[in-house]
């Protein structure tokens, strides 16, 4: 029988609504079969099915990646210049050395991470004079050299397009600061073999090798479109990819219609049963200074929040999206921009009623989260998605976590109100520690900074047991999986983890270093550790 295994002799946690704990696991046909004693296992396998023995393994539903940038993830592991969380001077230092082993008007690009200081545009200049150089702090602010600003055409004269802001001095000249617009670089990008060869082996080491079965992708480039259709048709996927194509006007939009987002189904479709698209990505802000917020509204209109998307431009898009059955994801991180956000799925729900929409809101239960949205929640069908490894750069703000104030990663209280908001790592190279799905899970459970600081309040944290569900069932509910992944029962896909300890009675800093000994998807072993179990004989 294709993919055909069966798993004995370990610690099965089914995740089912119940807690069934078995001994073993039979996967026929790429779906769960039967779960139950090893006995019962082996008396219903094939003669055929391969047999592995865990010895005391445990074996959990394969992980899920709900909101993932693998391709920037790709390019800044291994083709931009590494800055990330060291001083401008290091940075500089860095920047000089690629500028000596690069040709005169080469690009050069630097991945740093999320409230990095980073050097300024003359610093850039003296460091690479005859280089076009951008350094991203993450993919929505970024410090460009003299030369970088002229190959994009940004002087005193430029008008940045929607969603998008040119910071500049007393005198209008570009102080080299750009939010939101990396777009507006003629960055050269990979082609679609070089993609072709990265793409696999980042969602292998980044994610894979963590027990990541699924990886729900925002692609940002149309070769990489292409890499992942010739990946599956050579029959190289590395796991489940589901691509979710961003909208314009919005980062490296892979679409700029909703029927382009159809035509993208139809081409991928039947590729390999591993590569599927799902959602559609819309902008409503940006993070840092250009997220939305209502404090900013007091000052001018160009102090504040980068809006792509007016109200009505988002209710002609929600319900078409309506109207076609198509999952909308929406980046909303200012206090405005979520408030858009729920109130334009609140009217589409009544001119557009759909019983089970599962419209997502990215970022609502992260720094900024007003607990008087969160009742709004559950009542319109909306899909909150936090990312708890966004704790590792909070920084606190006047009354976070008292009364009424800001709720800082509300995960118990988002729990509480039913909502299941999935596991995920959204690094787009920033974060590359968050690729496995367990920082996320620890920072769910100790509530820390990357420095130890405590993040409030500290009655938001979550139990194990609890936490677990994030890169599992929550995340299989939010990408519609429900029953299908997330879970090990039968009629469930044959996706599995295998870890050498019980990730839910280990210490926390044993689950930020925790691999997978064995990696399954649709009953078919993709990744295998060095300490992993070798088949049988029966």
């Amino acid at each position: 029988m294709p993919d055909a295994l069966a798993l004995i002799g370990g610690r099965v946690r089914t995740l089912d609504g119940s807690g069934t704990v078995a001994e073993a696991l039979l996967i026929e046909d790429r779906a769960v079969a039967a779960v139950g004693s090893s006995r019962d296992v082996l008396g219903r396998a094939g003669p055929g099915t391969p047999v592995v023995d865990l010895d005391g393994r445990t074996a959990l539903p394969g992980l899920i990646d709900a909101h993932a940038h693998l391709e920037l993830s790709a390019l800044a592991e291994r083709e931009w210049v590494d800055v990330r969380a060291v001083t401008p001077a290091v940075t500089i230092e860095r920047i000089a050395a690629a500028a000596a082993a690069t040709a005169a008007g080469e690009w050069i690009i630097a991945q740093g991470t999320f409230g990095q200081d980073l050097p300024g545009r003359d610093e850039l200049d003296a460091a690479a004079p005859a280089n076009p150089v951008v350094v991203r702090e993450s993919m929505h602010r970024l410090v460009a050299s003299s030369a970088a600003l002229a190959e994009a055409g940004i002087d005193r004269r430029f008008v940045e397009p929607a969603g998008t802001r040119v910071r500049r001095d007393a005198t209008g000249q570009p102080t080299g600061v750009v939010e939101e617009g990396f777009d507006l670089f003629p960055v050269p990008w990979p082609g679609e073999s070089r993609l072709g060869q990265v793409l696999p082996e980042e969602a292998m080491r980044s994610f894979v090798r963590h027990g990541v079965t699924a990886i729900h992708e925002l692609p940002a480039s149309a070769g990489a479109l292409a890499a992942w259709k010739r990946i599956a048709v050579e029959g190289r996927m590395p796991c489940r990819i589901v691509l979710n194509p961003i909208l314009a006007p919005g980062h490296q939009p892979t679409v700029t219609s909703v029927d382009e987002h159809a035509a993208l189904r139809s081409q991928v479709e039947g590729a390999h049963p591993w590569l599927t698209v799902g959602a559609i990505k819309l902008f409503l802000d940006g993070a840092g200074e250009a997220a939305w917020t209502r404090d900013q509204l007091a000052s001018g209109p160009g102090g504040w929040g980068l809006a792509p998307f007016s109200w009505n431009g988002l209710r002609s898009v929600l319900a078409e999206c309506r109207e076609r059955g198509v999952q909308v994801w929406m980046h909303a991180v200012g206090s405005v921009a979520q408030e858009l956000a729920v109130d334009a799925v609140e009217e589409t729900n009544r001119t557009h009623p759909v019983a089970d929409h599962r419209t997502r809101v990215e970022h609502i239960g992260n720094a900024v989260c007003d607990p008087a949205i969160i009742p709004r929640l559950a009542p319109a069908g909306i899909v909150p998605v936090p990312t708890a490894s966004f704790m590792h750069r909070y920084r606190p703000r006047p009354g976070d976590g008292s009364a009424g104030g800001n709720l800082p990663f509300p995960l118990r209280t988002l729990q509480s109100a039913g909502l299941q908001p999935p596991g995920n790592s959204d690094s787009a190279g920033t974060q590359p520690f968050a690729t496995t799905p367990w920082h996320g899970v620890v920072a769910a459970l100790a509530r820390r900074t990357g420095v130890g600081d405590p993040v409030p309040p500290a009655v938001e944290s979550l139990h194990i047991d609890e936490a677990v569900l994030l890169p599992t069932r929550f995340a299989a509910h939010a990408t519609f999986a429900d029953g299908l992944q997330g879970v090990l029962a039968p009629g469930a896909l044959g996706d599995v983890a295998v870890f050498p300890a019980d990730p839910l009675t280990a210490a926390l800093a044993d689950l930020l270093s925790l691999e997978a000994d064995l990696t399954i998807v649709g009953g078919r072993i993709v990744h295998a550790g060095a300490g992993a179990p070798r088949p049988v004989e029966r």
